[in-house]
Order: C-alpha cells, then structure tokens, then sequence
C-alpha cells in the first residue's frame, strides 16, 4: 500500500498570516504552486489559495501590498498524516472537492509536507496501464452519442471515444 509519505512534497513554502498578500503571491509564483499553508509559528491556521488572492481581496479593490494574508485565507484546512494511505487522502480530497493538502505529523502537529491531486494522480498511474474492460454509453451537449470504454480501475492512456462509426484516440 502507496502512503502520502511516498508521494508528498517535503519542502513546504508557506506564509503568515501577517504577510502581505504580495508575498504569498511572490511565493506561489516562485515555486509555482497553487496554495500555500498559513502557519503560525509551527502551528497551521489556514490555507491561502491563487484564487483566495484575486476573489477575496483584488476583486474588491483591495491592495495586495498592504492586505494581510489572515484577511483572505481560508481558516479551515483539511489535514492528512504521512501514514494514511494514498487511497484515502485521495477520496477525502474528492469528497471535500480540494487539490492541495498539507500533510500534518501525528506526533508534533508540524506541518512536514504537501499532497496534491497531482502527486496522487501520478502515484496511482501505474493503475491504469491495463485495457479497458466495459463500456458505457455517454451523450454529450450537442446530442451526439459517444461510448467510452471504463474499467474498475481506469483506463489505459490511448482508450478510445467512438461517434458514429469514427474513433478519437485519447494521447
């Protein structure tokens, strides 16, 4: 069994929640991240999000030098622990609807890394390398009738869509 602590980032960025909205938009451009944890001291106190930035503060007129990460964040961040397994993480983050996960030692409560969908998508590749078993009958907006081919466990790269007799091959 794939636990997060095979699959995690371990060097975490993050922010204060005292920094200024610049600087954990500097961050995220920098390391190329979507989000980061907001800790104080050691202790996790929210998330703050791209999307955090621009709805909750530039959206409305604010200033990005002088607005506050603690003004914007998201105070509630769900959590994971290296040992869970990669199967469970990746759940719980399709049932909360979240990408980026901060991943919390049971012992100390630090924050010791970041999972996100990505990293999980590309632990489980190894589990669509097979052919597809079944097929289902799907119908997109325009009407047209398409048939996608599924298995239990995913599809293998290069399964095939087919309308009406012609077949799009998925790279």
């Amino acid at each position: 069994m794939q636990t997060i602590q095979d699959v995690m980032s371990k060097e975490v960025q993050y922010v204060g929640p005292t920094d200024t909205l610049r600087r954990a938009a500097e961050l995220m451009e920098q390391f190329n991240v979507g989000a980061l944890p907001v800790l104080d001291g050691d202790a996790l106190v929210g998330m703050i999000t791209d999307r955090d930035i621009v709805v909750r503060s530039i959206a409305k007129g604010k200033d990005p030098e002088s607005d506050r990460v603690g003004n914007v964040m998201s105070p509630e961040a769900f959590t994971c622990h290296a040992g869970q397994s990669v199967d469970e993480v990746l759940a719980a983050m399709g049932d909360q609807q979240i990408r980026r996960v901060p991943v919390i030692d049971q012992a100390s409560h630090k924050v010791v890394g970041m999972v996100a969908l990505g990293d999980l998508a590309q632990s489980q590749s190894g589990n669509v390398d097979r052919p597809c078993a079944t097929s289902r009958r799907v119908e997109n907006m325009n009407g047209s009738r398409w048939r996608r081919a599924y298995s239990a466990s995913g599809c293998a790269p290069g399964a095939a869509f087919t309308n009406a007799g012609s077949s799009t091959q998925l790279a």
